[in-house]
């Protein structure tokens, strides 16, 4: 079959696209809810359709929204209802439906109601030592019951002590008045709620920093007994950043040394290795910490009282009239003296006098001089008592022992120690000497007499010794100047002597022939 015509042939559909995405639900507060509360919730749909309506199906209500549109997009529209909440809500559904051009969407969002107390705390405080200072937390609860417990203060995860803050209606209130470095740490609210017979608690922390001068804590007096000793002083500060300068070692107010502690986290020791009133005193320990770029600084004093026998300082002999020995010492303590000689104790005599004076002492301790309390003992005795003296110093604590081993003196020691009886002496034999001078010499110029002999023998060459000259005596007649004073030179028949009343001097030295027995030599 054959067709001629011509022509066209055409047909058309209008299709409609409908786009849109959503709808989403989102609430205000968040899920889960506090019990009581205000609940803001928004149903939000995205399309280019302006078509559009909002039904909600929320807590048992049904009730149609107008759209909205956005006002930050043309193309966004919500709707937005507010439901109040409580407990019995828990678990339930709230439903957003949209009919855009015609086509339904929805969307279900299923409640949750916390049965915790919300709480809101203070924020991270800082206080300067011994100000004043507050902390509070208020809980945020649906439910009547409720309450607080005691606030917790912990340091580094570990727990101080437990207290007790002033509740007023939904808060509880943390009062310092006088905050210090002991207060530093963290400090913990706790709070409650009750419903039907369940109770639910929630706390929150916040920190407390404490800044100012740390404390340094330790013993005010440590005592030492003949051992090494250690010296401890602790830092206590709420600041992160701290330390310790060396210690200073003082004495009666002067100070003698620096010296570095071991330094043991917030410990800073100083280890005294002997026992001794070298080291005894004051010790200043001296601690820091920093609060933004300021450092500050601390001490704390530690007295070290050394248990120790008396301490020997010096010791000396005078020569006088009498010899006395002397020896100054340190004793804090009470402290007991005793002379000794031959092993028996002396007390005081015609030939022993002993006496204690307490004065000012120049002590050396790490070469430098302290001018302190002390005592001097002085043994004053007769020359002619020799032999080894002994001075006993006792004191709760031990006793020290010094030893004067006293000897004859020789004539050679002598010569810049003349007493008032050596002057005397002197004064005595030169007169003597002129005067038997002058009558020999008038006797010489008269009669002469053949039975006196002058002599003039070695012993005249010491002037404290004076010359007697004497007649002869006659048979079977004692002359009165026969026995001669001790001590003195007798000239008769051409034969000289000296005679001393103390053998034992005799048998010792031999430079003692010619000196009194008087004078004794001294050996410390």
């Amino acid at each position: 079959m054959t067709f001629n015509a011509y022509g066209s042939v055409s047909d058309s559909i209008s299709v409609n696209i409908i786009d849109f995405l959503g709808p989403t639900i989102t609430t205000k507060p968040e899920i889960p809810f506090r019990s009581g509360s205000n609940v803001v919730f928004t149903c939000m749909v995205e399309t280019l359709s302006t078509q559009i309506t909002f039904e909600w199906e929320c807590l048992g209500k049904v009730e149609p929204k107008s759209r909205r549109v956005s006002m930050f997009n043309s193309t966004k529209y919500y709707s937005v209802i507010m439901r109040n909440v409580h407990v019995v809500h828990d678990g339930k559904t709230c439903r957003c439906s949209i009919n855009v051009d015609g086509i339904m969407g929805n969307f279900d969002i299923s409640l949750a109601i916390s049965r915790k107390p919300i709480i809101d705390i203070s924020k991270e405080t800082r206080c300067e030592s011994s100000s004043a200072v507050t902390l509070y937390c208020v809980i945020d609860t649906g439910f009547p019951l409720f309450g607080f417990n005691n606030w917790q203060h912990s340091r580094h995860g570990t727990l101080i002590r437990h207290l007790e803050g002033e509740m007023v209606h939904t808060k509880s209130i943390l009062q310092f008045n006088s905050c210090s470095h002991d207060d530093t740490g963290d400090y913990t609210c706790e709070a409650y709620n009750r419903y039907q017979g369940n109770t639910t608690f929630a706390n929150k922390t916040v920190s407390l920093i404490v800044y100012g001068p740390p404390i340094i804590q330790s013993e005010e007096t440590v005592t030492c007994n003949n051992s090494s000793v250690k010296l401890t002083c602790t830092i206590n500060t709420g600041l992160p950043v701290y330390g310790f300068n060396p210690w200073i070692h003082y004495f009666n107010g002067t100070f003698i040394r620096s010296l570095n502690g071991s330094v043991q986290e917030i410990n800073s020791i100083l280890e005294v290795d002997t026992c001794s009133y070298q080291n005894a005193g004051e010790y200043i320990c001296v601690a820091w910490n920093k609060y933004g770029d300021t450092a500050l600084i601390a001490n704390k004093t530690i007295v070290l009282v050394v248990n120790a026998s008396p301490m020997i300082i010096s010791s000396d002999v005078i020569r006088e009239q009498l010899t006395t020995l002397s020896a100054t010492f340190y004793s804090p303590d009470e402290t007991l003296l005793t002379w000794e000689h031959s092993n028996q104790t002396l007390t005081n005599s015609t030939d022993r006098f002993q006496t204690l004076e307490r004065n000012t002492i120049e002590l050396i301790l790490y070469n430098t001089s302290i001018a302190c309390d002390g005592y001097t003992a002085n043994l004053s005795i007769r020359s002619s008592l020799v032999g080894i003296y002994v001075l006993l110093l006792q004191n709760p604590f031990g006793e020290s022992r010094l030893f004067f081993e006293v000897n004859k003196l020789g004539s050679q020691d002598m010569t810049g120690y003349y007493d008032l009886r050596t002057v005397m002496f002197c004064i005595i034999a030169i007169g003597i000497f002129i005067l038997s001078t002058a009558g020999t010499v008038i006797m010489s110029k008269g009669i002469r007499r053949k039975n006196v002999i002058h002599i003039i023998g070695p012993h005249e060459r010491c002037p404290t010794i004076p010359i007697y000259h004497t007649a002869p005596a006659l048979d079977n007649t004692q002359n009165e100047y026969a026995i001669p004073e001790t001590g003195y030179l007798q000239v008769t028949n051409e034969q000289y002597e000296l005679d001393f009343s103390q053998d034992t001097v005799n048998k010792g030295s031999e430079k003692s022939r010619y000196m009194s027995s008087n004078y004794d030599e001294i050996d410390v």
